[in-house]
This record gives structure tokens, C-alpha cells and sequence, in this order.
């Protein structure tokens, strides 16, 4: 619950997957169950010398209370464990990465739009606009890599239709380009920075295929970060911008080269 709420409630979603949670789960579950079951072979017997009504003892109650205590033993056995599958579930790296395989060409065109139920870049952006907001620079550079390495995958692997790679390119633009600005507004240079390098690669791609309508879009973001950052005296991340437009011009001229 905490990690949800201090990232994403698309955390509870990976441990109704998990089919090791569901294991330990289960044998608690069935664990409880058997345990109470055994308690029902207790029986009283009507004893009417004694205040308290002494008790039968099933024959069978012996081997079944045997069963209880291994079951016992198992099920807390399973504590390690299942604390292991939780530390490693709420890991921001294992959330992004398990979020980040819906990120496809297939899910993207099925989308209505950004940032609706069905956006599978949406909850990648979610984590990383609430580790900006806590000023979680690793997690936020690790999620923009992710999404990155996912658009550039696209772009490389598959042979879409122009109206295919306009939409793709827009809901990346779209989300790129809010978390930019809420970096921006934080003046988070490092983030910024992240944003910048991220971009990079998702440009040189789309110059590689000849799709300079696109690459122009991720262009224009990089050109309005350095801008934005040379407004709020982000001497830094104006720089970074320029030596990435830099690095992209020289990519295209070689590419026109050839």
C-alpha cells in the first residue's frame, strides 16, 4: 500500500499477476483452513460430576494436530520468502520494467488517446512524475531510459503505416513533453538533462528510417526544454540541449551523405 501510493496503484496489479504471491497466499489460506477443521475433532462429553465437561479426544486428532504443526512450520517458512517477493515487487526498477512490456505498437495504436486507461506508456509516466516530485533523480532517469529503449524497439522493429508512426509519435511527444515540463516548473536540471538524453536516441532512429516528419516533432521538444531552461537560467540544461541539436544535425548530414 505504501508503494502504491508512492508510486504508482498500478503496483497492486503486479502482485494479483504474481503467481509466487498467490502461492504463499493460497497455502495460508489452506494452512487456516485444515487447522480449523482439526479443532472440530475436539468433542465435550456430558460429565455431570464436573462443572467443565471434560473432553473427547478423536483417535485421529493426534495425527491431524502432527499435520497442523508441519503446516504451521511451512506457512512461516514462507514469511522469508514472501517478504523477498514483496522487497523485490516495490523495487521502482522491477515496477517500470514489469509496466513497461505493455509499452508496444499494438497497445499504442489500440489507445484512445494519451494518458487514458488504455495509454500503455501511462503508468511508466505516472512513476516518473511522482519520482520527480520526490526528487528521485535514479528513478526518474531509469524510467525515461525505459521508454526510450521501448520507442526505439518500435521504430527499428516493425513496418508501420505512416498514420501508425504519427500516432506513436505523438503520445510519445505528449509525454515526454509533460514530464519536461514538470521538470521544468521544478527546475530539476538533472531530470532535464535525462529528458534530453533520452530524446536523443528516439531521434537518431527516426533519422536512420527517413522519417524526417517525425524526428522534427522530437526536435521541436528538445529545442523547447533548452529554450524553457535558457529562460529560467538553466545554463546547464540550455547546453545540453544545443549539444544535442548539435549531435543531430551532424547525424542527418552524414545520413544525407550516404
Amino acid at each position: 500500500q505504501l508503494a502504491a501510493s508512492s508510486y504508482s496503484a498500478s503496483l497492486v496489479d503486479l502482485f494479483k499477476k504474481s503467481y509466487k504471491f498467490w502461492i504463499i497466499i493460497i497455502s495460508y489460506f489452506f494452512a487456516m483452513t485444515y487447522q480449523s477443521a482439526v479443532l472440530k475433532l475436539i468433542r465435550p462429553m456430558n460429565d455431570t460430576s464436573s462443572a467443565v465437561p471434560s473432553a473427547f479426544i478423536s483417535p485421529d486428532l493426534e495425527f491431524h494436530t502432527t499435520i497442523s504443526y508441519i503446516l504451521s512450520i511451512i506457512v512461516f517458512t514462507l514469511l522469508v520468502p514472501h517478504i523477498w517477493i514483496t522487497l523485490d515487487l516495490i523495487k521502482p526498477s522491477t515496477i517500470i520494467n514489469t509496466l513497461a512490456q505493455k509499452i508496444s505498437s499494438k497497445n499504442i495504436l489500440n489507445a484512445s488517446r494519451p494518458e487514458s486507461e488504455d495509454d500503455p506508456i501511462e503508468p511508466v509516466t505516472s512513476i516518473i512524475v511522482r519520482s520527480l516530485e520526490r526528487h528521485d533523480e535514479g528513478t526518474v532517469s531509469y524510467g525515461l531510459n525505459i521508454i526510450s529503449n521501448k520507442i526505439v524497439n518500435l521504430f527499428d522493429t516493425n513496418q508501420l503505416l505512416d498514420e501508425e508512426r504519427d500516432k506513436i509519435d505523438q503520445f510519445v511527444s505528449y509525454h515526454f513533453s509533460l514530464i519536461g515540463r514538470l521538470a521544468i516548473n521544478s527546475n530539476d536540471i538533472y531530470s532535464l538533462s535525462n529528458i534530453i538524453s533520452a530524446l536523443k536516441p528516439i531521434a537518431n532512429k527516426l533519422i536512420d528510417k527517413n522519417l524526417a516528419k517525425n524526428a522534427i516533432n522530437i526536435v521541436d521538444i528538445i529545442s523547447d526544454i533548452g529554450e524553457k531552461g535558457s529562460e529560467n537560467k538553466l545554463g546547464t540544461v540550455a547546453e545540453d540541449a544545443s549539444d544535442a541539436l548539435k549531435d543531430l544535425g551532424i547525424h542527418i548530414t552524414k545520413q544525407d551523405n550516404h
